[in-house]
């Protein structure tokens, strides 16, 4: 595998980033009978990409006549928006597409895909003074995977055990702000982004 470029090697997975809708009897009533919407829009964590995407739709939504309030909630990503749908927490989510995968066939049926937004790519962070090099490197080190319920989580998890690579620590606390400041103050030596172009948080670290 070729070098780490110092500081920050990008591994392209060509992940589409879709914008999924719960589809419920309320969007198909006639107009006249609707009443003013109230939207929820499960985005990401702050410093990644989904949740600023997800405050720029609410604003967006917002600006129409029969939109009354739409809200962006900030969450661990593709994962936990997924089961907020399906929990009837959330009316739209930003997920990267495998996650869809995630809940039951009988839930993917009540879903629907809005549209395809941008290709994610894995971005591994790491520290300079570390010596990593390669993907091997990631051996005993403390690397950050992603929050619970994330979609980089699951990306990692897969890439570290397909590799058969055991960081000394696998950290899940927090987002990708507290990932970059991790990186900076050298609590965590590596941390995996999964996000579009530019990412606000790998821009800081």
């Amino acid at each position: 595998m070729k070098a780490f470029r110092r500081p920050l090697f990008i591994f392209g997975v060509g992940i589409s980033v879709v914008i999924v809708l719960l589809v419920a009897a309320y969007f198909f009533q006639p107009f006249e009978d609707r009443g003013p919407w109230e939207i929820t829009i499960a985005s990401g964590t702050k410093g990644g990409t989904y949740y600023p995407l997800g405050q720029q739709f609410a604003r967006i939504l917002e600006k129409l006549p029969e939109i009354q309030k739409a809200t962006s909630l900030e969450t661990a990503a593709s994962i936990e928006n997924m089961q907020l749908l399906c929990d009837l927490k959330a009316d739209i989510a930003l997920v990267f597409s495998p996650a869809i995968t995630a809940v039951s066939q009988g839930d993917r049926e009540k879903l629907c895909v809005l549209a395809r937004l941008y290709t994610d790519v894995i971005q591994i962070v790491v520290r300079n003074d570390k010596n990593i090099r390669r993907f091997e490197d990631l051996e005993g080190k403390k690397v950050y995977v992603g929050r619970n319920k994330s979609g980089t989580k699951v990306i990692a998890e897969v890439m570290l055990d397909a590799m058969g690579t055991s960081p000394a620590e696998r950290i899940t606390e927090g987002g990708y702000r507290e990932a970059a400041e991790g990186l900076i103050d050298g609590s965590i030596d590596v941390a995996f982004f999964a996000s579009g172009k530019p990412t606000n948080a790998v821009q800081t670290a």
